[in-house]
């Protein structure tokens, strides 16, 4: 459906929301949207790509998930890894940019984050892109 807005054009589209629930498996609570910018993930997420970020994921887990990072004022998308020794492997699907090994990972909902610290802002669950 089209949504129309003040200056009178039809530039908005809108899903029901049992759309998103049947792709997402739950409600669209906690989900943002942001554009992919660069190439560090190569042909896998295109530049201006829009990438659906679910807020409430900030654990790592084992899965080598693709995450969109704070570092400082700036935000990445990075393929993260925890690793057995307890670290991360931060990497890109572009092999030029070579990955890095981090100690720590903070979470943007922890209020005793460092200053400083590298924060997951929440794992990517959608990219959308043609095919």
């Amino acid at each position: 459906m089209k949504l129309h807005n003040e200056d009178g054009d039809w530039n908005h589209t809108a899903m029901p929301n049992s759309i998103w629930q049947q792709l997402l498996g739950r409600d669209v609570n906690g989900f943002v949207l942001m554009f992919m910018k660069g190439d560090p993930m190569g042909e896998r997420i295109k530049d201006g790509t829009p990438l659906l970020i679910d807020t409430n994921v900030t654990q790592i887990t084992g899965d080598n998930g693709i995450y969109a990072l704070l570092m400082g004022e700036t935000v990445i998308v990075r393929r993260v890894h925890r690793r057995l020794q307890g670290d991360y492997l931060i990497s890109c699907d572009n092999p030029v940019i070579a990955p890095e090994t981090i100690s720590r990972l903070g979470s943007h909902q922890d209020t005793s984050a460092k200053a400083g610290e590298v924060l997951v802002l929440g794992r990517v669950t959608i990219a959308m892109q043609k095919l």
